[in-house]
């Protein structure tokens, strides 16, 4: 389990807060990545499966994550651990 603390849920939601670069790691989705998201909803033939769904699919497989924190049951279809609820 992960407490999460307030003064994070803050950190995360004021650009403002000092701590917010360490809080959120933004991620710009470049020409290349959205090629390959395109490609891979292409070729996955499931039209229930989002684009947006897809590039967040191949960014954590590049970074190794392994585990999402979602109530989409796609991740889980795509190979993903959900983070349950203890």
């Amino acid at each position: 389990m992960t407490f999460l603390d307030t003064s994070a849920i803050y950190a995360l939601a004021d650009s403002g807060d000092p701590n917010h670069d360490t809080a959120v790691e933004r991620l710009q989705v470049d020409q290349s990545l959205h090629a390959s998201g395109i490609r891979a909803l292409q070729k996955s033939g499931k039209c229930q499966i989002s684009l947006v769904d897809h590039v967040s699919f191949l960014v954590m497989r590049r970074r190794a994550v392994a585990v999402a924190f979602a109530f989409d049951p796609d991740f889980a279809a795509a190979g993903f651990q959900l983070l349950e609820p203890s």
